[in-house]
């Protein structure tokens, strides 16, 4: 939203994921109050300009309804959360449904966070063994996926040296 931020001599202090929203909203009630103060003018390249960038603007929120952080990131804002979105969406820019559909996305969001942390405690718990076992083959897998093996792998044994204070190692040990 800032620009390139990376470049010498710049600094970001915008482009945060709930930024977002909050400066897509702002733009919406100024271009708003602009297509209002013109609406009785003759057409003129500004009333375009206004029309085009209003138009923009909504295929921007067409692309955040894509996935629910924009507006999860909004509403877990300790400075805005929920209130933003009920005075800004709901009321000051009269638009009810998004107020709903945000509230729904987010609800969504929180229930499958919710979901997987009660999978995850039931693995961790012992209750899920079976499902836990393949899971875990699968990820063991996945991290010995490219790992080196053979002579370049020391033995558990002579990393116990090493960390007991040992100094006579052999690096080509092999792992049995």
């Amino acid at each position: 939203m800032e620009g390139n931020a990376s470049k010498p001599g710049a600094e970001g202090g915008h482009g945060a994921v709930w930024e977002t929203l909050k400066t897509m909203d702002y733009l919406f009630v100024k271009f708003k109050q602009a297509a209002e103060e013109t609406q009785f003018e003759e057409p003129s390249h500004f009333k375009s300009g206004i029309d085009c960038g209003w138009a923009k603007l909504e295929d921007y929120y067409i692309k955040t309804d894509r996935t629910p952080i924009y507006r999860a990131a909004l509403a877990l804002h300790p400075s805005y959360g929920y209130d933003y979105f009920e005075r800004h969406w709901k009321n000051a820019m009269d638009r009810p449904q998004w107020y709903s559909d945000m509230q729904s996305a987010v609800g969504s969001l929180f229930d499958e966070y919710v979901r997987q942390a009660e999978v995850e405690t039931q693995a961790q718990a012992g209750l899920l063994e079976d499902e836990a076992d393949e899971i875990e083959a699968d990820v063991n897998d996945y991290s010995s996926f490219g790992k080196r093996h053979g002579q370049f792998t020391p033995k558990i044994s002579t990393l116990q040296t090493l960390l007991n204070g040992g100094t006579d190692i052999n690096w080509n040990q092999t792992s049995q």
